[in-house]
């Protein structure tokens, strides 16, 4: 599968036109959060989204609100928000949590561990993918001065399941970096996107 994953794109038009140049590429595309500015142009933003016609799975960042995702998202026929929820295409599942980004645990999301490893357990025969905002603890994607600032929860989950790879973003400085916990590939895709082949 070819996926083309974004993240803190922020209202941008030019990297939205270097993603929909890209899109043609993609089996899926998928926004890690924060593309709008405090939710500026955010129907707009959806309406281009929905227009690539590809399977786009979706995430709030901290500049949206997971509420108005979720219900906006209902309008589109291409748009999946999956925020503390799963999409299954072809031989890959998607587990997805958004939002957050400033705390280095989650406890709302260590509630819901077991429910997605109950859903890597029903899918064996997958890759699975995590999709967050901010990035996991200690690793490149989220250095920044001088210090580790991510998620402690994100990085525990990692490291006890079978995660094949892992998109984030919420710190900008790290954009296109990738790193690796154990044998899952850490990835920070940047406003302009990465396809990535998996």
């Amino acid at each position: 599968m070819k996926i083309l994953a974004f993240v803190d794109m922020h209202g941008s038009l030019t990297a939205f036109e270097k993603i929909k140049s890209r899109a043609e590429k993609a089996d899926i595309v998928l926004c890690c959060g924060d593309f709008t500015i405090f939710e500026q142009g955010l129907e707009h933003f959806l309406n281009l989204f929905n227009k690539l016609n590809k399977p786009f799975l979706l995430i709030h960042g901290n500049h949206e609100e997971d509420q108005v995702l979720a219900h906006l998202s209902k309008q589109y026929s291409n748009i999946h928000f999956i925020h503390n929820n799963h999409f299954v295409k072809d031989d890959v599942l998607f587990l997805a949590w958004g939002g957050g980004g400033f705390s280095m645990h989650d406890t709302d999301f260590e509630k819901q561990i077991k429910k997605f490893k109950g859903l890597i357990d029903k899918n064996k025969d997958k890759a699975v993918v995590f999709i967050s905002h901010a990035p996991p603890y200690k690793t490149k994607l989220d250095y920044i001065v001088g210090n580790h600032n991510g998620n402690k929860s994100f990085r525990k989950f990692i490291e006890e399941n079978r995660i094949s790879l892992s998109l984030c973003g919420h710190f900008h400085e790290n954009k296109d970096k990738i790193d690796k916990i154990g044998k899952t590939t850490i990835i920070n895709p940047g406003p302009n996107g990465a396809l990535i082949n998996l």
